[in-house]
């Protein structure tokens, strides 16, 4: 997509017909992306939302549970 959140939005939408309840979804991001990435698997149903930092700390993991 234009935005580069094309992966995202497909993967999570897609997500929930193959993770359990309570399962986890890891994606690596762009060090700009967390708050997109964030609203993104808000709207999909998504909880316990953690964003992690690489060594250089910028955010770089998103972590997401159904």
């Amino acid at each position: 997509g234009d935005d580069g959140m094309e992966f995202y939005r497909r993967i999570m939408q897609d997500a929930r017909f193959f993770l359990k309840k309570g399962g986890h979804l890891v994606c690596e991001i762009g060090y700009n992306q967390a708050s997109k990435v964030t609203g993104i698997a808000t709207k999909n149903s998504f909880s316990h939302i953690s964003i992690i930092k690489d060594y250089n700390g910028k955010d770089r993991v998103a972590c997401f549970r159904t």
